[in-house]
């Protein structure tokens, strides 16, 4: 079966579908709002790229979640509270765990932002964290196929 690759669209039904996904996303974003777990956050602050311990050896994931959970700001998550850092500072999510861990300053220290502003400067770290899952996926079936009799 030959698949055409490209839909050939016009413009507003292109915009029509945007919107409707946008108002689904929009859905689902205000049914979880609120229903996070440390266990999820953790894992947001993995898929950002936040590895490594700070000078007691706690991860940096944990330090992160352990400040959202002190602070109240559990359900914000720890992308929003990360974005309204790196809207304020510039600095990457990594870099932020990293002074989060040394103590340098609060999760809670930065005011909130719009979440259209959160989402601008996070839109390329959410990108690299699909990008390393995309890579892992690829180097995971590359291995299963080398190794698969």
């Amino acid at each position: 079966m030959i698949m055409n690759k490209k839909l050939t669209l016009d413009d507003r039904t292109i915009q029509d579908c945007r919107n409707f996904a946008s108002s689904v996303a929009d859905e689902i974003l205000s049914l979880i709002d609120g229903h996070t777990t440390v266990t999820v956050e953790r894992t947001i602050a993995r898929f950002l790229d936040i590895d490594g311990v700070n000078s007691q050896g706690v991860p940096l994931p944990n330090v992160i979640t352990d400040q959202l959970v002190s602070a109240g700001k559990l359900p914000d998550g720890a992308y929003y509270r990360l974005g309204c850092i790196a809207a304020a500072t510039g600095k990457t999510p990594r870099e932020i765990a990293y002074d989060l861990g040394q103590g340098n300053y609060l999760l809670d220290d930065f005011p909130d932002r719009p979440a259209q502003e959160v989402n601008a400067v996070m839109a390329a770290y959410v990108n690299q964290g699909i990008s390393r899952i995309d890579l892992a996926r690829e180097s995971r079936a590359n291995l299963k196929q080398q190794y698969t009799p």
